[in-house]
């Protein structure tokens, strides 16, 4: 009997097992698992849960696979192509750089999103633009407009005692190509400053000649556009006329010798130049001849001997005819007083150029042909002067260094 009710007993127990029914009291009484946690683990077990990632369309295990399914050859993707290995829409040679068939959109060909490169195509190039990855369009992505891609350059327009203008470069990305660096926009220095000698602009001056025509160097200040008639000056580089008078204004003459054969007398109330008349002396005191009132319009003349009214300004001091003007040279021009020149010799082959103590670039510039840290120097006896510091030796006379 009691054989019968043991058998009966181990028979209930396999017929439960077998069925997967849950027996949470007699399993823990007989094995010792907690009820709790086996019932989870079992749950897990019944709904069918499969190991960690993602799996697979059953589609992709059935023969030829379609869109979107995983490969390694062609021959198993129904659209014959297996690209970024998966079944694609697009061949290899169709779907590369920045295009990509195993994105979110998996199984079509898509651009690749902006700042990233999975394929590594674009290469980062700062001096071709390049930011060395894709730009959300199929391409590789520029950098940022404004990004410098090659060194600066500068370059002074070459003109007599300072430089015409400037023109300085700085390549710079335009934030849509990738592929080279623009050609740089030119642009002059700013504030009147010329080339260092580092390629880049000035921003300091020591002397006229870093500065650009139409500035004066104003020491710490920097260049400084040279100033307009009735302005302060302490000197006549800081003038554009190149005159400072004795009561310290900006004026088109101080005296008779600032200005022409043409308009000889500086007006004391206006320091502006007039026409000579023959009580004012101002053609003599000019050192251009003698006032020719026959002359239309009336200006100065000059003898061509060393008689009473000789050529003495050091702008214009050659007389080639009688009755003529007096000039640089068989030029026939006088050497203008707002760009600082002087005439390099009394006779017929004189020409103009830098006088002493204005600005330079170059000996050539000079009339003493030197040039020193930015200025001319002095000229020799014989030469046409201005002042006693134009020469070398001696002082200034009558227009002659002596």
């Amino acid at each position: 009997m009691m054989r019968g009710r043991r058998f009966a007993v181990f028979a209930l127990l396999l017929a439960a097992l077998s069925t997967g029914l849950k027996c949470t009291g007699l399993k823990s009484r007989l094995f010792g698992v907690d009820a709790g946690a086996d019932a989870g683990a079992g749950d897990a077990g019944i709904d069918g849960g499969t190991d960690a990632g993602i799996a697979e369309d059953p589609k992709c295990d059935a023969g030829v696979k379609p869109l979107g399914c995983g490969c390694t050859s062609e021959t198993e993707c129904d659209a014959g192509n297996c690209t970024d290995g998966v079944c694609c829409n697009e061949n290899a040679i169709n779907c590369f750089g920045c295009r990509r068939c195993d994105g979110d959109n998996r199984g079509t060909c898509v651009f690749v999103s902006r700042g990233d490169d999975p394929k590594n195509y674009c290469a980062e190039n700062p001096q071709s633009c390049a930011a060395g990855v894709c730009d959300g369009n199929g391409g590789c992505a520029p950098v940022d407009a404004g990004v410098s891609c090659g060194p600066a350059s500068c370059m002074n327009l070459v003109a007599v005692g300072q430089y015409s203008t400037t023109a300085s470069q700085l390549p710079v990305c335009d934030g849509i190509t990738s592929s080279y660096c623009p050609v740089a926009s030119s642009f002059p220095c700013a504030d009147g400053g010329t080339c260092g000698d580092a390629g880049t602009c000035r921003t300091t001056c020591g002397v006229d000649a870093d500065c650009v025509q139409g500035f004066y160097c104003a020491g710490d200040a920097g260049c400084a556009a040279r100033k307009s008639n009735n302005s302060d000056c302490d000197a006549g580089n800081e003038c554009q006329s190149n005159v400072c008078t004795s009561s310290a204004k900006c004026a088109d003459c101080d005296t008779h010798r600032d200005c022409s054969s043409q308009s000889s007398s500086c007006i004391s109330n206006t320091r502006t130049c007039g026409t000579c008349s023959l009580s004012d002396l101002s053609c003599v005191s000019a050192g251009f001849g003698y006032c020719n009132t026959s002359a239309f319009p009336i200006q100065c003349a000059c003898t061509p001997t060393n008689g009473a009214a000789p050529c003495t300004n050091a702008r214009a001091p050659f007389c080639p005819t009688f009755g003529g003007l007096c000039t640089c040279g068989s030029t026939g021009l006088q050497c203008t007083r707002a760009s600082g020149n002087i005439c390099t010799s009394t006779g017929d082959a004189g020409v103009c150029k830098v006088a002493p103590q204005n600005p330079c670039v170059s000996s050539s510039d000079c009339a003493s042909d030197a040039c020193d840290a930015g200025r001319c120097g002095p000229v020799g006896t014989g030469s046409p002067c201005r002042y006693n510091a134009d020469c070398a030796a001696g002082g200034c006379d009558s227009g002659i260094c002596g």
